[in-house]
Parts: structure tokens; sequence; C-alpha cells
């Protein structure tokens, strides 16, 4: 065997701080049932989950990093409305030709439910995905899971490659209680912070589906 030498590239990522603050008054968090702090702890959690999603699947954030479209290389298919699933084929076709496999389709809600409704042919009841009689609750396209994330663009499709698409934290989301830095104007802050940021090492694998009016 000849021996070769590895083409090797890094890609930093450096984890941008995602954060949430609430005061809330002692007396509230003393007389409260259930628990203010759990109530007020839970919708941090999801106000990051949810700004986290958006960062993911938008362009350049301020202070943060920088999502799926603002990618640059990505592979686009395409461009119509969506009445079969040739695009979906065609998406998996092209990341399969740079060595990658879709793992994944992302939507917005909307875009999901559009393709829900679709029916296999006219004055059909049949869905255009179909369903799995094991898991009819599961949503797929061609055997890939179909993803909702309201932080997505309603005009397209992503397919994601698990193997080439990266979410990197730099420690565990946290919640933390402290009553010491209000304790002249008695409250109880509430704070959760996350650091986090995302890597794709190789753009063309992503796939992104144009959708039409």
């Amino acid at each position: 065997m000849t021996p070769s030498d590895s083409d090797v590239e890094e890609l930093t990522v450096v984890p941008k701080k995602l954060a949430g603050l609430t005061v809330l008054s002692n007396e509230l968090v003393d007389d409260s049932d259930p628990s203010a702090l759990q109530v007020v702890g839970d919708g941090l959690v999801r106000d990051l989950r949810t700004r986290l999603d958006a960062a993911f699947f938008g362009s350049s954030v301020v202070n943060g990093p920088d999502g799926l479209e603002a990618l640059a290389g990505v592979t686009t298919v395409g461009g119509g409305i969506i009445t079969n699933l040739d695009a979906f084929a065609e998406a998996i076709s092209k990341s399969e030709i740079v060595g990658q496999a879709i793992g994944g389709w992302v939507a917005h809600p909307d875009t999901v439910l559009t393709l829900m409704q679709h029916k296999d042919q006219t004055d059909s009841a049949r869905p255009l995905l179909g369903t799995d009689a094991t898991s009819p609750t599961k949503k797929s396209v061609l055997g890939v899971p179909l993803y909702s994330a309201p932080g997505c663009a309603p005009n397209h499709i992503w397919g994601l490659p698990r193997a080439t698409s990266f979410v990197v934290l730099r420690l565990p989301a946290s919640v933390e209680v402290d009553r010491s830095a209000k304790v002249i104007s008695d409250q109880t802050c509430v704070r959760a912070v996350l650091r986090v940021g995302f890597g794709w090492p190789h753009p063309a694998s992503i796939v992104r589906i144009g959708l039409g009016a």
C-alpha cells in the first residue's frame, strides 16, 4: 500500500452565552403553591430552548452564533410546490453523493401540517406521507424522521445529517436561585444560563428543499 497524508482542517466553535433572568418577590416565593420558583425556572428553560432553536435555524444573531441561514455552501434542491416526494429523494441522493446520510427533516410546524394534509392523489383520502401502523403519531418522509421547529423559516425544509450537524455545549443548562443579589428589595432572582455554539464541518452535506408560495 502507498501511504497518503490526511487532508484535515480545524473547525473552531466558541460557545456563546444564552441566559434568562426573572426577579420575584420573596412573598410570592414563600406563599406560592406550586412553587413559583419551579414554575419560573421551567419557563426560563422553555424560553432558552425556543431562542436556541431560533438561533440554530436562523441567520446572524447579535452577540450569538450564526445559524443555518447564514451557512454558505449548503446544497439546495426543489424550488416549487411540494406535490410528491421527489424533492426529498433528490435531497437524500445529494447528501449521499458527498458521503453523508440525511438523519432528519426539519420544517416550520405550518409546513409540516401542509405536508401531512397532502394526499397521494386527487380524490384520495390517503396521506402523501403514508402512515406507520406501529407508530401512528410518528412523522417521517421516505423513512427519515420529520421534526417541527417554530424557529425554522416557512419557505423551506432542512435535511440534516447527524454526523455533520453539531450543537456544542460548554456546560449543561443551569438554573440558579439567589436571594442575596436583591436582599435590599426583599426579592429573589431566578437565572438560567447556557453556553452553546453550532458547527457544520461539511456544509455541502446539508440540503435545503426550497418551497413555492
